[in-house]
């Protein structure tokens, strides 16, 4: 197994200040079951809006992601990592606020497991062209059979002595 990456979340926020070189963040080097599958309910969850689906990724990053920290409760105890429990969201609210450390492990959790997460979900996606269509696609066709209408616009460009051009239809 490959060692948990450290992140520096700044400044120590323990009660008594016990880490005089600051609070640290440990991650799961690679991407778990849980934060695999966790992902990938956000993709189903919440896949037609950025936004959301932005916040639903990190949220589950964080949430199966922290494999340990520095953080000690007011007895000099280790607060523990519990994605299981009740309240982990709001721990996670407590301990890594944005401007205090959340945002750099909210990266570094991105940068470990979006790709690999993703991967399997973007395989199954159709196969693009570079124009945009897809391999085995066609030109719709019309319900009437008939040839798509052209729209005639008047151009008097030099030398077409006033003639009609015809430009095709959108």
């Amino acid at each position: 197994m490959t060692e948990p990456v450290r992140v520096d979340v700044g400044a120590c926020r323990c009660p008594g200040a016990p880490h005089p070189d600051g609070d640290a963040v440990f991650l799961h080097a690679t991407a778990t079951i849980s934060i695999g599958a966790a992902a990938h309910m956000a993709v189903g969850q919440w896949g037609d809006d950025p936004m959301l689906l932005q916040v639903g990724l990190t949220r589950a990053f964080l949430l199966f992601g922290i494999a340990s920290w520095t953080f000690t409760d007011e007895k000099g105890a280790s607060v523990p990592v519990d994605p299981t429990g009740a309240d982990w969201n709001a721990t996670i609210d407590r301990l890594l606020p944005f401007n205090a450390g959340g945002y750099e492990v909210a990266e570094r959790c991105d940068a470990l497991y979006a790709g690999d997460v993703l991967r399997p979900l973007m395989a199954r996606l159709p196969k693009r062209s570079p124009d945009g269509l897809t391999a085995g696609s066609t030109s719709p066709i019309r319900a009437s059979g008939r040839k798509p209408r052209t729209r005639r616009s008047l151009s008097l460009p030099t030398g077409t002595d006033g003639r009609l051009s015809v430009v095709p239809a959108p």
